[in-house]
């Protein structure tokens, strides 16, 4: 699975960015996602420094923690494409612009 899993990662994510078109996306709605998302890493970070502040770290070290344990995404953005292809598999056309920007803030 492992080898299989290194050539298929960049073709996934090749596929993926090609479904992405930035110039339909209202630029308002990815700023909303932007700033949802760093506020949810800040409140992730805080909380990991807290939970982790019971130990014998240092300063650094907790910092570092609440680094290494940041979300990676590969899940979201893998699962992005997934309601779009249900919209445009099931005719749903009104959807569609919103499939879009699932798309995009899943990417992100």
């Amino acid at each position: 699975f492992t080898k299989m899993w290194i050539i298929l990662e960049p073709v996934i994510f090749a596929l993926i960015g090609t479904e992405i078109q930035m110039d339909k996306i209202d630029p308002t709605t990815v700023g909303y996602g932007i700033l949802v998302l760093v506020g949810a890493l800040l409140i992730r970070m805080v909380g990991t420094f807290f939970a982790v502040s019971c130990g014998n770290l240092n300063s650094k070290e907790k910092v570092f923690m609440a680094f290494a344990w940041m979300p990676k995404a590969t899940v979201q953005a893998a699962l992005g494409p997934v309601f779009l292809d249900n919209v445009i598999k099931y005719g749903k056309k009104e959807w569609e612009p919103m499939g879009g920007e699932i798309l995009t803030l899943a990417v992100l």
